[in-house]
């Protein structure tokens, strides 16, 4: 692996490399680099730079002369869904692993997903991962037949495929939230299957009323996690006998590392005084958001939110931090009764954490 700055350092590299057999499978570029249009001509007119993989890092929508796109923040395994793909999808030993590890500690044993997918191996997939997670699935082939379940069934989520015969996902999209519209129906959250190669892809999703992107093809870890954000309310973590696999559940033992490591003398100090100041507080903001709902008064609710989020990641409460995002968000603008599951499951995934840590001060102390 090599950095470079600028464009013209980059392609001298690209090009070097080339020259000693030694030529680049992957480059990563942020999307705010200067001369960033011309740079990629230059890649895709240059001969021996045929095949380099094209990524693009950062927040803006996708050029299309790139071949993917990686928002910014991201997290390793977004990366490596980029870097040697063919490499990466032979390797059973370790993804496969980590992949069912996600699936037997988190099951929606409630949820209703429809997913619309025209290709019978992407339906498969999808029902496969689905299954894992004791969600009730419902498949479509396209979205005429998605429009039909959704005006006769209740979903809490549907992953739409954008291109498909007959009715695509565009317009089954447009047709749903009418139908919300005209019998009041609380929204789905839809999120588009779409490859994320296609420029203007992404904004025209949004334009019919998606909510989300999952680009295909998506790995478990990826639906897992949108899951999490959409239907936080949903989740159910599997019940443990171990203190320690219990923790491990709802906290990620390595930001709790992070902290403790703080001590240069080794001291569990720090870490102890911040887990208890965790405990003291955060059961006056819950309460706080409780009592701001009561008043519908979404100002307090986003701020005391956020504030929960952002103390509750440093602590690694990973699902507890994605839920108060999520009431974060959705107090802004979302109609008022949809934000009540949402505090209920803050309360309960607190419960669980505080335990969590409870046992953590024990086993420090």
């Amino acid at each position: 692996m090599l950095t470079s700055a600028a464009t013209h350092e980059a392609l001298a590299t690209l090009r070097e490399a080339f020259d000693n057999a030694e030529a680049f499978d992957t480059i990563v570029i942020d999307d705010r680099l200067s001369g960033l249009s011309g740079f990629l001509t230059e890649i895709v007119k240059a001969p021996e730079l045929t095949g380099l993989r094209t990524v693009l890092w950062g927040n803006a929508e996708l050029s299309e002369q790139a071949e993917a796109y990686l928002n910014q923040p991201y997290q390793l395994v977004d990366l490596q869904k980029f870097i040697k793909p063919t490499d990466l999808a032979t390797d059973n030993s370790s993804g496969l692993g980590e992949s069912s590890s996600r699936c037997d500690l988190v099951k929606l044993p409630e949820a209703a997903i429809l997913v619309v997918e025209d290709n019978l191996v992407n339906q498969e997939l999808a029902k496969a991962i689905l299954v894992g997670l004791e969600c009730h699935t419902t498949l479509c082939a396209d979205g005429a037949e998605a429009v039909e379940q959704f005006a006769e069934h209740d979903f809490d989520l549907i992953l739409m495929d954008c291109q498909m015969p007959i009715m695509d996902g565009y317009m089954a999209t447009e047709k749903i939230r009418t139908l919300e519209c005209e019998w009041q129906r609380i929204k789905t959250p839809i999120i588009a299957l779409t490859a994320a190669t296609i420029s203007g892809d992404r904004e025209r999703c949004a334009t019919v009323g998606m909510d989300d992107f999952l680009s295909k093809p998506f790995i478990v870890e990826d639906l897992i996690d949108k899951l999490k954000y959409w239907l936080p309310h949903k989740i159910q973590s599997v019940s443990i006998k171990s203190n320690e696999s219990s923790d491990h559940s709802v906290l990620d033992m390595d930001a709790l590392a992070k902290i403790r490591n703080l001590d240069p003398s080794g001291s569990i100090a720090t870490l102890t005084k911040i887990i208890t100041i965790y405990l003291e507080t955060s059961p006056e903001q819950i309460r706080t958001i409780k009592l701001a709902y009561s008043q519908e008064n979404r100002d307090v609710v986003r701020k005391t939110a956020h504030s929960l989020k952002s103390s509750s990641a440093n602590l690694g409460a990973e699902t507890l931090s994605a839920v108060c995002k999520r009431l974060e968000t959705q107090a802004i603008d979302a109609q008022w009764q949809d934000l009540s599951d949402l505090i209920t499951t803050i309360e309960n995934e607190f419960d669980c954490v505080a335990d969590a840590l409870r046992t953590q001060l024990d086993s420090l102390l």
